[in-house]
């Protein structure tokens, strides 16, 4: 997966998602995935539901992959909100850049590995 977006539409879309906080010692985790000219972001708690909310962005591969979503919103929400964040996905890490800035997360397990995903 490898999509850019504005860091203020990523950031709204994943604050919206993770609003349903798990259980204290459960950690929220973000499912990506990419349709046509979308990104979804998922969040579920099995005994809340799921929040799932949709935003455009710059698909440049399409996939689908599982982040933690307090470490996702932190490094998107300090970016300014103009600034173009690209996400990508390998076979070992979530990859985030942003100008200079560059970060890199694992995947989350229970979700699996990125479909179509570059090593």
């Amino acid at each position: 997966m490898e999509l850019s977006a504005p860091a203020c539409v990523l950031a709204d879309a994943i604050s919206l998602a993770s609003a349903i906080r798990p259980g204290v010692n459960s950690p929220c985790i973000a499912h990506l995935a990419t349709t046509g000219d979308v990104v979804s972001i998922r969040c579920t708690d099995n005994t809340v539901g799921t929040i799932e909310t949709s935003v455009s962005a710059m698909i440049h591969e399409q996939g689908e992959t599982a982040v933690s979503t307090g470490r996702l919103a932190a490094l998107v929400s300090s970016f300014a909100p103009d600034a173009v964040v690209e996400i990508e996905t390998t076979t070992r890490s979530i990859n985030v850049v942003c100008g200079s800035s560059r970060s890199r997360f694992a995947h989350c397990s229970g979700i699996g590995i990125a479909r179509g995903s570059r090593d």
